[in-house]
């Protein structure tokens, strides 16, 4: 087991935010006129993007201090809590249906009540 702590790949850093930022240009461009007509705000979606995006970056930088052989060692259970949380979404009450998709999350900011008519 290493215990030397290295320095970040710059090249997947670079890589990473470059990814983040052409799918947030992604979002604004394929949402800004529904967000405009909708909400009166053509960065509406984009906003909720960025913010979404931050909170990941942060988690990123988190989780990243995280020697990965603590990864390994809990990996089978991380695996398994997967599965049944997979198998949870398609018991009725559990999972929201939305447009046809069933989807776990329905909490909080992630809970839209702004749907497409």
């Amino acid at each position: 087991m290493p215990t030397k702590k290295s320095t970040p790949d710059i090249f997947l850093m670079i890589v990473t935010f470059t990814l983040l930022a052409v799918g947030l240009i992604m979002v604004y461009s394929a949402s800004a006129v529904w967000a405009d007509y909708k909400f009166n705000d053509s960065f509406f979606f984009a906003k909720r993007q960025m913010l979404f995006a931050g909170f990941g970056i942060i988690a990123m930088f988190f989780i990243m201090n995280i020697n990965y052989w603590t990864w390994r060692t809990w990996a089978k259970v991380i695996l398994i809590i997967c599965f049944v949380l997979l198998i949870l979404v398609l018991i009725p009450g559990i999972g929201n249906v939305r447009n046809g998709s069933r989807s776990w999350i329905g909490v909080g900011a992630f809970q839209s009540s702004h749907q497409s008519s």
